[in-house]
């Protein structure tokens, strides 16, 4: 079976106020509905942006997709890589998910740069972000916010 994935970035728009409440819902319900659908992922949070990379089959992947567009939690929904993948990436991970850290929020801004300079390896460089951050997150476990 071919794999796809599809990694984006977005603006948040959720009211700093409910904010934890919020992404505690979202990793929940991302958590069931992508075991569902056979799909793994990273989901990252900046406090500002999302950052998020879904690996799974095309059906799966493009509900998910048309869901996240339509989610009104976001806006500024950009596509950095959408396409067949060889071998997926957070294969233990039905959503490995990290929170606000500044250097997270550093690396995926020059990421952003990169792209607005035309550059074709910013969506590259967020995926492996994201599969550093799984990777960390399964040597010293994972939380909540």
């Amino acid at each position: 079976m071919v794999m796809f994935n599809w990694v984006y970035v977005s603006v948040s728009k959720i009211d700093k106020l409910v904010e934890p409440i919020e992404l505690r819902k979202i990793v929940s319900t991302s958590i069931n509905r992508n075991a569902d659908l056979d799909v793994t992922g990273a989901l990252l949070f900046t406090g500002v942006r999302f950052a998020q990379c879904i690996e799974g089959p095309e059906a799966a992947v493009a509900e998910l997709r048309e869901s996240i567009m339509r989610d009104k939690r976001h806006t500024a929904i950009t596509t950095l890589i959408h396409g067949p993948i060889a071998e997926p990436g957070f294969r233990n991970w039905t959503l490995a998910f990290s929170g606000p850290s500044p250097n997270v929020s550093r690396t995926l801004n020059r990421s952003l740069r990169e792209l607005q300079e035309g550059a074709g390896s910013a969506g590259t460089s967020v995926r492996n972000l994201l599969l550093e951050l799984a990777t960390k997150s399964a040597a010293v476990g994972h939380g909540l916010p």
